[in-house]
């Protein structure tokens, strides 16, 4: 498949695109910041509803590069206010729900904003889900606004007005994808994130934040290796853990691409391994939880080799 107006060229990922992801990784590393103060119920919710909103517009800028390779002067432009709504947005995300979730608000609604128009400019079938994206940052801004409970209602609300809402709208006309560049792009993120979760490591070894939710746990692990640690770090780790591995089986299920139930028996594992991290050490836990990975791994690669023999 070849990129509008530019001849037999094949689409790929430009050097924006990648630029681009790097702010918006740097947007889900201060995820972090709400958990390291405390894991709870509560900061995994309000890390979650965060991250929804964040990723389903990630997904949308995707499309529209998709679509049209940012290569104007006018769309790279563009494309650095969008990068600018998700910094605002990163630099406000710790404090989400407390005084700085307006700023959140705010940044989104530019991430938004710039985003449909210029979708528009490639394809104004868009114009219904853009609508909704404009509402969704209206939401996020009350949420803002009213602080205290209506605040996780509000965001709620937001996610699931857009999650919902290709189920309920229907896009008139088509569009035309190129599936080579979404590998791509999904690809140099994932490369991104663990270069940002291997650098931020490190960093914690010093006693400072590191990335995502099982980095949170990660963070006290290694400087407390030999001892025990409370609950919530330790719980930490061994969701992170069996997120990964959950969403992983989910992954490989829609695809059908090979079995997932290792997988999910390992995720299952990666929660119970919580207790070892309360109990004997955090060092035993780290050992055990890349011992069930490991396993499950290996079994699952077993299993699936005599069905690729036959075929």
């Amino acid at each position: 498949m070849t990129e509008s107006g530019q001849g037999d060229l094949p689409l790929r990922v430009s050097t924006l695109e990648l630029f681009f992801d790097l702010v918006f990784v740097f947007a889900i590393t201060q995820l972090t910041g709400i958990l390291a103060r405390g894991v709870s119920v509560a900061a995994g919710v309000r890390v979650l509803l965060i991250f929804g909103v964040l990723w389903w517009m990630y997904g949308g800028y995707v499309w529209l590069a998709n679509a049209r390779t940012p290569s104007r002067t006018p769309e790279r432009l563009l494309m650095l206010v969008g990068m600018a709504g998700f910094l605002i947005m990163a630099l406000a995300i710790p404090d989400a729900f407390g005084r700085d979730g307006v700023a959140v608000g705010v940044g989104y609604l530019i991430v938004v904003l710039v985003h449909g128009w210029l979708y528009l400019r490639v394809n104004r079938n868009i114009a219904p889900l853009t609508a909704v994206n404009v509402a969704a940052a209206l939401l996020v801004i009350g949420a803002g606004l009213a602080g205290g409970t209506a605040a996780y209602a509000l965001w709620a609300a937001a996610l699931a007005l857009q999650v919902l809402s290709p189920l309920v709208i229907r896009v008139r006309g088509r569009f035309a994808i190129a599936p080579a560049h979404f590998t791509e792009r999904h690809g140099a993120l994932v490369i991104i994130v663990l270069g940002e979760s291997v650098v931020d490591i490190g960093i914690g070894a010093e006693g400072h934040a590191v990335t995502v939710s099982l980095a949170s746990g990660v963070k006290e692990a290694i400087v407390r290796t030999g001892s025990t640690l409370p609950a919530g770090p330790c719980v930490a780790m061994g969701c992170g853990v069996a997120l990964f591995l959950a969403g992983s089986a989910a992954f490989r299920h829609a695809l059908r691409i090979g079995p997932a139930r290792y997988r999910l028996a390992a995720a299952a594992l990666a929660l119970a391994a919580s207790a070892v991290g309360v109990t004997l050490s955090v060092a035993a836990e780290m050992a055990l939880l890349t011992l069930i990975v490991a396993a499950a791994l290996l079994v699952e690669q077993r299993a699936t080799v005599p069905d690729s023999v036959e075929a």
